[in-house]
């Protein structure tokens, strides 16, 4: 019998190790310490500092961040200790987000011109326990540059062209955003307050900004001017008009158009009233023969080049032949 109660007990006892397992070590509660801010950038644009920085999305434990209780963003004005900054910074309101992600927080700078700065955050989690604070940024704040106004966008044969006033910067940025694009792109950085965009297509649709930059300190981004350049342009006048007899016609001659968008040729010559009417249209050899003349008839004659859009140009110098 005690054989048996030994067996017994001994089966019980690998069953309940296998149902609950082996004992580890005892588990403590996290304590959901956010990650710190690795990214805080400060750049002074218009009339303020522009704090970005990214909310990492786990805390210190590698756990999901999934309560953020405040933003703690502080400014210090001529301090270069890191441990006094602390103390004698002051706090920047910001709203809280609800889950991580990228902030950009302004920070006027009207009592700080002439003045060196440093900036740091830190964000609070459950329970308001804080992350450690981020990099800390220093910078001296210049006198802000004024924001380019009265940008005109207008079409010429090249292209937009472009113009604004704001004159205190060292150079422009000009940002483009094309139909069907969803943000502006930095499409060129020129030196004075005038560009020339040639890799426009007629009948699309472009938007512009325009801001200003001196050293490290931004304007704010002008007004967007919208335009939607169409061609309007007659190509050149085709050079080299020559005219020739040849038997019982005049042969009529003239350089090749070099427009990128030639279309045709079309030949003009003066009625019995002295006007001039297209006696022929369609053209793409710079090259004409007309039959229908009198012998010992004089006539005058000139030709015109169409572009893709239906644009005629001003007709050549006329010249002037008797037929033989």
């Amino acid at each position: 019998m005690r054989e048996y109660l030994t067996i017994a007990v001994a089966l019980a006892a690998s069953l309940c190790l296998a149902a609950c397992g082996t004992v580890g070590d005892p588990m403590f509660p996290a304590r959901y310490v956010p990650n710190p801010v690795t990214n805080l950038a400060v750049v002074e644009r218009g009339p303020n500092l522009i704090a970005s920085f990214t909310i990492p999305p786990l805390t210190t434990e590698g756990l999901a961040l999934k309560e953020i209780t405040s933003v703690d963003l502080r400014i210090a004005e001529g301090v270069s200790d890191p441990a006094q900054w602390e103390a004698s910074s002051r706090t920047i309101p910001v709203t809280p987000p609800q889950a991580p992600t990228s902030l950009s927080v302004p920070i006027p700078v009207a009592n700080l011109v002439g003045k060196d700065v440093v900036v740091g955050v830190r964000i609070g989690g459950r329970k308001d326990r804080f992350s450690k604070w981020s990099n800390l940024v220093t910078l001296r704040v210049e006198p802000p540059l004024d924001r380019p106004s009265a940008v005109s966008a207008k079409a010429v044969p090249a292209g937009v062209e472009l113009r604004w006033q704001g004159g205190n910067a060292g150079i422009w940025k000009i940002f483009r955003t094309r139909a069907g694009e969803q943000a502006p792109s930095l499409l060129a950085e020129v030196k004075k307050p005038e560009y020339l965009d040639e890799t426009t297509t007629f009948g699309t649709s472009y938007s512009y900004l325009v801001q200003a930059e001196r050293g490290k300190v931004e304007s704010d981004a002008s007004e967007a001017v919208a335009i939607k350049p169409e061609d309007t342009f007659p190509p050149s006048p085709p050079l080299g008009f020559a005219a020739s007899v040849g038997t019982s016609t005049i042969e009529l001659t003239w350089l090749r158009s070099a427009e990128p968008d030639f279309k045709e040729y079309r030949v003009y010559r003066t009625n019995p009233e002295g006007a001039f009417e297209v006696i022929a249209s369609g053209l793409t050899a710079p090259a004409y023969s007309d039959t229908k003349v009198e012998s010992g008839k004089r006539y005058r004659y000139a030709v015109a080049a169409v572009d893709q859009a239906g644009n005629v140009s001003e007709r050549s110098a006329p010249v002037e032949i008797t037929a033989p």
